[in-house]
């Protein structure tokens, strides 16, 4: 998993380490701000946030313990609002977090190329289909 969370961040910084995150040396520039890469495995979240031993209906319920509700808020709601600059501005307001960027980060298994299977890119219709 990547996440690009602005360079002098402090909240997001916290949040995605104490999920199992690495900050890397990559670094992304906007005209904004500076922004690191953060890796994580799948599996190391999942055991962090303790989504690995909880289903589907419990998670949906609440019916799961408290720490790790808490633990599974927080993380959720620092993405989400670290996030919201980006999604609400077109004037290029300076969000925490922002989107991978097409092609430039890799990290897929069998050296697939980053930015390769996007959901804009499946759903833009092609020049002569319909």
């Amino acid at each position: 998993m990547c996440y690009l969370a602005a360079e002098d961040s402090t909240l997001a910084d916290h949040v995605l380490r104490h999920a199992g995150f690495e900050r890397s040396e990559d670094v992304f520039v906007t005209w904004a701000a500076r922004y690191n890469t953060y890796r994580a495995p799948v599996q190391k979240v999942l055991s962090t946030l303790s989504l690995d031993k909880t289903s589907t209906p419990e998670l949906l319920a609440h019916a799961i313990d408290a720490a790790a509700l808490r633990e599974q808020a927080l993380f959720h709601q620092t993405i989400h609002v670290g996030s919201m600059a980006e999604w609400i501005s077109a004037e290029g307001l300076r969000s925490e977090l922002i989107r991978l960027v097409r092609g430039g980060h890799a990290g897929k298994p069998g050296g697939v190329p980053g930015g390769t299977g996007r959901w804009e890119w499946c759903t833009t219709p092609r020049s002569g289909s319909q």
